[in-house]
């Protein structure tokens, strides 16, 4: 196992938030001595050594949704003499998911909060501290990687979605393989299943919301275009589960 490039340090964090308070006490002032800019400089100093020493990297307020889901890892393998896509992803533990609930809730319905960077460093060595976890940059990484991928991404489809050689996808229900079109090849099996019909109806759900629609019991069917992006769905009712068709349009 791979040492975390720190542990929650107290007196470290003490010392980032006393330079911070400091640093905005700087600002404030308007006089433009020389004293008063020398002491601006040195302080921003300060806090940029602490943050490197910390394995913090602030350079942005706001971190991309491109930066956040580099941190999944496609490939094409064959099994059985077949060939398979297989979606990489971070591996989430018990604690893990503890910390992303935790996250999750903190957030609520203000979701552009997964592209602030202070708020996420903040409260996930927050919620490290609270469940007894390691923290390092790789596991903020980690963490921002599924928050996006639940509150501004697809949920489980964002390795498809961003991978652009794959051209279609397919969910024919719950516990069906999803299958996919990948360069050349139709209809790809996959390692991604849907084993709750209550999951996949939110997939469904998040589907509509992109353009404003709401799918229900009552309007099922969805029927949309968006991003480039062609979706047919049905929303799944007590018996029958939710299913849909995404298809890359072609420019």
């Amino acid at each position: 196992m791979d040492d975390p490039e720190f542990i929650v340090d107290d007196e470290l964090e003490r010392r980032l938030k006393f330079l911070e308070r400091l640093d905005k006490t700087v600002k404030n002032k308007k006089s433009y001595e020389p004293e008063t800019l020398f002491l601006r400089k040195f302080t921003m100093y300060l806090i940029e050594s602490a943050g490197k020493k910390a394995g913090i990297v602030k350079d942005k307020k706001l971190i991309s949704g491109e930066e956040i889901l580099s941190k999944a890892s496609n490939k094409l393998v064959v099994k059985e003499g077949r060939p398979l896509y297989m979606v990489g992803e971070p591996k989430l533990h018990e604690k893990d998911i503890a910390v992303l609930d935790y996250m999750r809730n903190l957030i609520g319905k203000k979701s552009k909060l997964v592209e602030d960077r202070e708020f996420l460093l903040r409260n996930v060595v927050s919620a490290c501290k609270k469940f007894n976890v390691e923290f390092s940059q790789s596991y903020l990484d980690k963490i921002s990687y599924y928050l996006y991928k639940h509150f501004l991404g697809f949920g489980r489809l964002q390795p498809l979605i961003e991978d652009m050689k794959v051209t279609g996808i397919y969910c024919y229900g719950v516990n069906h393989p999803i299958l996919v079109d990948y360069k050349e090849a139709h209809k790809i099996g996959t390692n991604l299943v849907f084993e709750d019909n209550r999951v996949l109806n939110d997939v469904v759900l998040k589907l509509g919301r992109k353009v404003g629609v709401e799918v229900s019991m009552d309007n099922p069917v969805l029927d949309i275009s968006f991003s480039g992006l062609r979706v047919h769905a049905v929303y799944g009712a007590d018996i029958t589960s939710s299913r849909f068709i995404i298809l890359r349009e072609k420019s």
